[in-house]
């Protein structure tokens, strides 16, 4: 059966094609999928945004879906069913949305967001205390408050750039799921092209859940040492992380390109020392596409003047981590290629859209 009236979708295909394949409770993050294939993509792009932000497990999603005239309700009841193996293999919940169609789109459009439904309310004037307690209700904007300070702690000490996993993972996995024929007539048996292995990494969970907790031992470090300086509230007083962000459309170009707007400062990065798999290498140069300006969902980019001790709590849970560059002053934005300076341009979308 085709669903091909405008507006919102019936009460009764709904109930049959959406509420009997979801989980759903009542009747941070938002992303948006075009096309079925993205829908994983985007979910999870959702779900890691909505743990840096929140620096905390997330517990609903709502789902929004927007369907093309003649959309085929069976292929509605496979959207609904993977939204609800996805919320599931989270432990989210989902929480309400809304089905329509619209004249204006050619293919469905699945949009996200996550969040959690757990205020606080109770926030102190100390930023860092907020933390600390677990009741800071977004970390990135908290760090962002303080970004006039990032230029003053560099006069007097390094920050650098770190970067968790590697570059161009869920892109990596979209070449392989999209185009494996063509890479593994390339590439044969010589490597492992396995989507579900790139899949797996996507996650950034674990990635914030370490960062935080270094976050939360400097701020319980500061807050044992008797100083009065520390009664001005300024969280960098306290803490070492200036930023921190998961990486997704556009790849670490982009990610960088917003840590520097978002500090406003400059970075100069040495290409070398950016992680990439060999796979994400060979599929790339098949495809002829750019490995580090494509989405990266499974990576987190952070500045810290503490690297050591951030490098070896994530080390330890066994997650790669890389410096990759250091903060400046001035708003260069600086990419070394040997020695070979390259400046990093406006963002102009993401690499994969231009392949087919």
């Amino acid at each position: 059966m085709n669903i091909n009236s405008l507006g919102k979708v019936k009460e009764s295909i709904i109930n049959r094609s959406i509420l009997k394949n979801m989980d759903v409770i009542g009747t941070s993050a938002t992303k948006i999928a075009e096309g079925v294939d993205e829908i994983e993509y985007a979910y999870a792009k959702a779900v890691n945004s909505a743990w840096v932000s929140l620096c905390r497990k997330p517990n609903k999603i709502s789902v929004a879906i927007t369907l093309p005239r003649e959309y085929d309700e069976e292929k509605l009841k496979d959207i609904a069913r993977l939204c609800d193996r996805l919320a599931k293999e989270n432990d989210l919940q989902i929480s309400g949305g809304s089905t329509i169609v619209s004249d204006k789109v050619t293919d469905v459009i699945v949009s996200f967001t996550v969040f959690c439904d757990v205020a606080f309310n109770n926030q102190s004037d100390d930023f860092a205390d907020n933390i600390y307690a677990g009741r800071a209700n977004d970390l990135k904007a908290i760090l962002l408050k303080n970004k006039k300070e990032v230029k003053s702690r560099m006069d007097s000490e390094e920050i650098y750039i770190l970067m968790t996993a590697y570059t161009g993972i869920d892109g990596t996995a979209y070449l392989f799921e999209n185009f494996k024929e063509k890479i593994h007539e390339v590439l044969g048996n010589s490597l492992d092209t396995s989507y579900e292995k790139f899949k797996s990494w996507m996650n950034v969970r674990d990635h914030v859940e370490t960062i935080v907790e270094v976050l939360k031992s400097e701020i319980k470090a500061k807050n044992d040492i008797k100083n009065e300086n520390f009664n001005d509230n300024r969280i960098n007083n306290r803490i070492n992380l200036f930023y921190i962000d998961n990486l997704g459309t556009g790849g670490i170009y982009e990610g960088l390109s917003n840590l520097a707007s978002s500090l406003n400062c400059g970075f100069e990065v040495d290409l070398k020392k950016i992680p990439i798999r060999q796979e994400t290498v060979e599929a790339c140069n098949i495809m002829d596409v750019n490995p580090y300006m494509m989405r990266s969902a499974g990576s987190v980019v952070f500045a810290t003047s503490n690297p050591d001790e951030y490098i070896s709590r994530l080390e330890d849970k066994g997650i790669p981590v890389s410096i990759i560059g250091k903060l400046s002053k001035n708003n260069d934005k600086i990419i070394m290629i040997d020695d070979e300076k390259k400046y990093v341009e406006p963002f102009k979308g993401d690499v994969l859209k231009n392949i087919h």
